[in-house]
């Protein structure tokens, strides 16, 4: 890898890490649109449970709107 692509690679992942623990709705479709987890439940419940740094706070936030069956389906 070269340090560009470690620099951007740095970059993103800071990025995500705000965009996450302020708009999760929109840090989850990024990371779905990106290719970084699979569109399945499963695959963003384990992002979020094994990646550190993301606040709790807004997981809860993200997990407890139940109005939308993707929330629900990760929640399980």
């Amino acid at each position: 890898m070269s340090v560009l692509a470690a620099r951007l690679a740095v970059y993103a992942a800071v990025c995500l890490r705000v965009v996450l623990s302020r708009k999760p709705e929109t840090g989850v479709r990024y990371l779905v649109a990106g290719q970084f987890v699979d569109d399945r439940p499963s695959s963003v419940a384990r992002f979020l449970l094994t990646r550190k740094g993301l606040s709790k706070q807004m997981i809860g936030d993200y997990l407890g709107n139940l109005q939308r069956p993707f929330n629900m389906e990760v929640l399980r």
